[in-house]
């Protein structure tokens, strides 16, 4: 009796996972796509009527899909075809910086509909983490509301563990082994925290399905840093993977903040340029577009330790390098001169730099940790669906 019981259950839970698949399919055919009539989707994925009937009421009623573009009739009432509303849900991606927090609102699209940077010293403690909430809930106040959110993600400046439960490290913080369940605790929403370069690097992933294999570099205020892109998926390794930031330039060189000489870091952190302008990295620019010598021999020397570290990873892993940050914008006009100081390691002389710029976001660290949501939902976590 309760062997059969046991298959009646399984059968059960097939059913559902199966009823959860299909959804997932055609919210992912029509996401792409924008609008289908019902008889394309059908063609398209080769499923019964019943189950794309079941599976459109599902999404009509939590209004992400809505009436499209109408069409002509052979007779009778005009058919209208089915559209993806981009804007039925919204995510949050949130930055953490040590005197700052970059906070962007995403609709489905990953189009940035709402963003602020606000002053807010780091500390670990529950009125930070209750002010970054409170944060959240100000700037999504008036034509969204909570339910709206389909959740937060964090972008952190440190080393979260391959289990995803505890920040093993963030030493420009000065936070060590702490417990992820601590920090959610203070917010209204599901929240999920990556490194901020991860979170930069699958942002790129998820906009451009061209790449595949890739290093993306992040290039901050406080330093360097990376993701590793195999096979179209982050590559975490134990943890510290992709932190190329603190790879030696110089062993008896400038002390970087993790304790170490001469790491990336201490030389291409981006407060390197604008403590130049009192902290003002676009007035850096500025004066360096202008011709200011003292600009010029620094954005110089930037890029020669810049040029040396890509030659390092080059060298090492033979992997296209995408980089993005706050550096990307300011860095596309000088591209060719990073190449061309790439090609001064004898080994790269004759090649070209397999290097490129993704300036598609100013603030790409909190967009891709907001994507992250987007992907879980569009993957099948239907939470929202069904509370809605």
């Amino acid at each position: 009796m309760t062997f059969g019981t046991d298959i009646l259950k399984n059968d059960q839970i097939n059913t559902m996972a199966v009823k959860r698949i299909n959804e997932s399919r055609i919210l992912k055919l029509l996401y792409d796509e924008q609008e289908l009539t019902q008889i394309e989707i059908k063609e398209r994925l080769g499923l019964s009527a019943p189950t794309i009937n079941q599976a459109l009421q599902l999404f009509r009623r939590a209004g992400i899909f809505v009436d499209g573009e109408e069409l002509k009739s052979s007779g009778g009432r005009k058919p209208r075809k089915i559209a993806f509303n981009y804007s039925a849900f919204y995510s949050v991606g949130v930055e953490i910086r040590p005197h700052h927090v970059d906070i962007v609102v995403i609709d489905l699209k990953g189009n940035v509909e709402r963003t602020k940077t606000f002053s807010l010293d780091f500390k670990n403690s529950s009125a930070y983490w209750s002010g970054i909430n409170d944060r959240i809930l100000e700037l999504i106040s008036g034509s969204m509301d909570r339910d709206s959110i389909l959740g937060v993600g964090i972008s952190f400046p440190g080393e979260v563990s391959f289990s995803g439960d505890m920040i093993e490290r963030a030493t420009v913080l000065g936070l060590y082994n702490v417990s992820l369940d601590n920090i959610k605790r203070y917010f209204d929403f599901n929240v999920y925290i990556e490194n901020g370069a991860r979170a930069a690097g699958f942002g790129a992933l998820w906009r451009n399905e061209s790449i595949s294999d890739a290093v993306y570099i992040v290039v901050t205020d406080d330093g360097v840093a990376g993701a590793v892109i195999l096979n179209d998926r982050i590559f975490k390794g134990t943890g510290k993977a992709g932190a190329f930031g603190h790879m030696t330039l110089d062993p008896n060189g400038k002390r970087c903040f993790c304790g170490a000489r001469g790491c990336w870091t201490a030389y291409c952190a981006l407060s390197n340029l604008s403590e130049l302008t009192d902290g003002d990295l676009k007035e850096f620019f500025r004066r360096k577009d202008e011709g200011d010598e003292l600009c010029l021999k620094a954005w110089d020397r930037y890029l020669d330790y810049f040029a040396q570290a890509l030659d390092t990873i080059l060298l090492s892993m033979d992997l296209d390098i995408i980089i993005g940050g706050k550096l990307a914008r300011y860095l596309r006009d000088d591209l060719p001169l990073l190449k061309e100081k790439m090609r001064r390691h004898p080994v790269l002389s004759n090649e070209e730099a397999k290097v490129s710029i993704d300036d598609t976001y100013s603030n790409a660290l909190a967009v891709g940790a907001a994507l992250i949501f987007v992907s879980k939902f569009l993957n099948g976590d239907m939470r929202a669906l069904q509370a809605g």
